[in-house]
C-alpha cells in the first residue's frame, strides 16, 4: 500500500497520550522507525535534537544528538537531569570515533573476550573466572594507587586464578587456586630500569628527585604520577611593612616592596593636567594656563558697523593680537587649539560712538563659535551727534578644542552705521 506523510509543525499545548501502553505496529519484513532533525547547521549555529523520557516530577534521561556543518555523523550523548534542566549530567557519548564513558562501568561479572586499550588487548575480565593455564593475556593497571604503574602482565598460569585488585605500588592481588608466577613484565615509559622480584615485588627505578621536604615547591610530574623534578619556592608575600622612607626588599617571610618610579618630574603643578594609570599612579602632569592666555584689540577703528534695527552683528574693522597661548587670531576671532578641556572668563571693553541723534539704545555680547552665550544690559543713552561711550561685559566660557569666540553689538535705531574705534577682547584663567 501507498506511503503516508504527515507534517506536524507544532503540538501546542503538549499532546497528553493515555494509557499505560502505546504501539507503533509494523507488519513489514524490514520496518524502521526514523526521526529526523530537518535544520541545516551553519556556521556558529549547529544543529541539536532532544529525545527525552520524563517522570512527572520533569526528571529522567535525555539522548541528544548534535551536528555542525562540518561533520557528517555528529555525537549522540545520554544524560540525566533533573526539573527538565536544559543542561544534564553526561552518562555516554558516541561518535563516529567511538565511546567515551562518563560513570562507573559495572560489567556485573561479565567478561571482556576481546578490547584494546593504548594497543594492550585484554582478554581475561578484572575479577572474572575461566582461567586456564595455557591462555595467554594482558591485564592493564592504571597506576592510581601505590608508586607506580604495572603496564602488562602475560602468562600467569594456573586454572581459576583471578585478579582481584591492585594493590600498593602497582601490585596485582590474585585469588583463587595456586599462587601463580609472573614472568614477564613490559615496564611503561618512565619505569625503565626497575628491578623485576620474582615473588611477586615490583622495584620501581628511583627518580632524580632527592628525598626529603620541600617548601613552597615547585614540581614536575610524569604521566605515571612520578615525581621527577623538585625545589624550594620562593615565599608568598603575606604582609608589606610601609616606613617613613623608600622601602626595598626581593624576599623573607615578610618582604617589603620597591615601588618603580613612574616618568613624573617630582615638582610642583598649577592648574594641573594629569595622568593616572589602573592601578592610580600618576604617569605624566604638567602645568596648565594661568591668568591671560590671549588676547586682541583694535585702536583707532574707522570702520562702522552697519547694524539692523535691534540684531545683533559682529563688529568690523581689523584687530591685533596682543599674545596667544593656546590660541590663533584670524577673522576677529580667538579660537582654542589645545588639547585639554579649560573653563575661562572672557571679556571685552569697547568704546563706540553713532551718528543718531537723540536718544538711542545700544546692546553688547560674546558669540561663542557663532552662538550668544550672554547679552549684557542694553546701555541707554542720549548724546549728541558722534559722541562716545564706553561698554563692557565679562562672562564664563568652556573651551574645547576649536571653539572660538567674537564681539557682537546691537542697535535699536538701526539707520546709520554704529563705529567702534577701540576694543579689547582677553580670555583668562
Amino acid at each position: 500500500m501507498p506511503m503516508s506523510t504527515i507534517t506536524v509543525a507544532g503540538i501546542n499545548p503538549s499532546l497528553n497520550i493515555l494509557g499505560a501502553t502505546q504501539q507503533l505496529n509494523y507488519t513489514q519484513p524490514l520496518s524502521t522507525l526514523q526521526i529526523t532533525n530537518s535544520f541545516v547547521p551553519i556556521i556558529a549555529i549547529p544543529s541539536q535534537f532532544n529525545h527525552e523520557y520524563r517522570n512527572n516530577l520533569f526528571s529522567g534521561f535525555r539522548w541528544t544528538h548534535l551536528t555542525t556543518n562540518t561533520d557528517t555523523y555528529g555525537s549522540l550523548t545520554l544524560q540525566n537531569f533533573v526539573n527538565a534542566s536544559l543542561t544534564g549530567n553526561n552518562l555516554i557519548s558516541f561518535d563516529n570515533t567511538g565511546i567515551t564513558i562518563f560513570t562507573s562501568l559495572n560489567l556485573n561479572s561479565g567478561l571482556i573476550t576481546n578490547a584494546t586499550w593504548n594497543g594492550n588487548t585484554i582478554t581475561v575480565p578484572y575479577g572474572g573466572t575461566g582461567r586456564t593455564a595455557t591462555t595467554p593475556y594482558s591485564v592493564i593497571c592504571g597506576g592510581t594507587t601505590g608508586t607506580g604503574a604495572l603496564q602488562s602482565v602475560a602468562n600467569v598460569g594456573v586454572t581459576g586464578q583471578v585478579l582481584t585488585s591492585q594493590g600498593a605500588g602497582a601490585l596485582p592481588i590474585w585469588s583463587g587456586a595456586g599462587s601463580g608466577t609472573v614472568t614477564s613484565i613490559t615496564a611503561g615509559t618512565g619505569l625503565s630500569g626497575g628491578t623485576i622480584i620474582t615473588s611477586g615485588t615490583i622495584a620501581i627505578a628511583n627518580t632524580a628527585v632527592t628525598a626529603g621536604s620541600y617548601t613552597y615547591g615547585g614540581f614536575t610530574v610524569n604521566a605515571h604520577g612520578q615525581l621527577t623534578a623538585a625545589s624550594n619556592g620562593t615565599a608568598p608575600v603575606i604582609s608589606v611593612t610601609g616606613t617613613a622612607t623608600r622601602i626595598s626588599s626581593t624576599g623573607g617571610v615578610n618582604p617589603v616592596i620597591d615601588l618603580i618610579n613612574t616618568a613624573v618630574t617630582p615638582g610642583s603643578y598649577t592648574n594641573t593636567s594629569l595622568t593616572v594609570d589602573a592601578a592610580g599612579r600618576l604617569t605624566a602632569a604638567s602645568s596648565g594656563l594661568v591668568g591671560i592666555v590671549a588676547a586682541l584689540y583694535m585702536s583707532g577703528n574707522a570702520t562702522g558697523t552697519a547694524v539692523l534695527a535691534n540684531t545683533f552683528t559682529k563688529i568690523a574693522g581689523t584687530t591685533t593680537q596682543s599674545f596667544v597661548n593656546n590660541f590663533t587670531h584670524t577673522n576677529n576671532r580667538l579660537q582654542y587649539t589645545g588639547s585639554n578641556p579649560i573653563d575661562a572668563l572672557v571679556s571685552v571693553n569697547i568704546s563706540v560712538t553713532h551718528t543718531e541723534v537723540g536718544g538711542s539704545t545700544i546692546g553688547l555680547s560674546i558669540f561663542k563659535n557663532g552662538t550668544i552665550q550672554i547679552a549684557a544690559a542694553n546701555y541707554a543713552f542720549q548724546l549728541s551727534t558722534n559722541s562716545a561711550t564706553s561698554l563692557s561685559l565679562s562672562v564664563h566660557v568652556p573651551f574645547i578644542m576649536t571653539d572660538f569666540v567674537e564681539v557682537f553689538v546691537t542697535y535699536n535705531a538701526g539707520v546709520n552705521p554704529v563705529l567702534v574705534t577701540d576694543m579689547n577682547l582677553t580670555v583668562a584663567i
